[in-house]
């Protein structure tokens, strides 16, 4: 009787462990990376979101209805400008980085079967460019305005961030774009 209470108790131990193994996989790998302010030190605050690269059909059409991909997970930077966020599972990913009075970044697009450390994010100050669409004799509302950095930054994958944004209703889109950069605008 001892020996069969014995590896009953043992085969619940198994099980809990494989099920505590099985819900920390369920998470997915784990990002961490930290941001830095255009002054140099650790940037606290900063919102950071983790999205999923879209199939081509799909992110076409969500950028023709003047969206961006959603974030499959978001968190902001600590005191220390360090954030960590989960995956929900491998797969190919882009990191955004957005911060008040600084050019939004966004990775590369990078596969994630890990954890991983992603490289710093070292943000710019802002500058606002307003876009307007018109026919040239009243302007257009809802028209969808992309814009991409001109050229990729030097700094290890971080780039301007890609923006979809609708003109409102005086056919008028706001874009952020580092103080001394430039973007790629198209208007739909």
């Amino acid at each position: 009787m001892k020996s069969a209470r014995g590896l009953s108790a043992g085969l619940v131990a198994i099980l809990a462990l494989s099920f505590a193994a099985a819900a920390a996989a369920a998470e997915g790998p784990r990002l961490e990376g930290r941001v830095i302010a255009p002054s140099g030190a650790p940037m606290a605050g900063a919102d950071v979101e983790l999205l999923a690269e879209v199939a081509a059909p799909t992110g076409a059409a969500a950028t023709l209805r003047g969206e961006g991909p959603a974030a499959v997970a978001a968190t902001k930077s600590g005191s220390d400008g360090r954030y960590a966020l989960a995956a929900p599972r491998s797969g190919v990913y882009r990191v955004r980085v957005r911060a008040k009075g600084c050019a939004p970044l966004e990775t590369d697009a990078f596969g994630v079967a890990e954890d991983d450390v992603v490289d710093d994010a070292r943000l710019a100050r802002e500058a606002t460019l307003v876009v307007e669409a018109g026919d040239g004799a009243r302007p257009i509302a809802g028209a969808v305005v992309v814009a991409r950095a001109a050229r990729r930054r030097e700094a290890a994958g971080w780039n301007v961030a890609r923006q979809v944004v609708a003109t409102d209703e005086r056919g008028a889109a706001r874009l952020s774009l580092p103080a001394d950069g430039a973007l790629v605008v198209r208007v739909l």
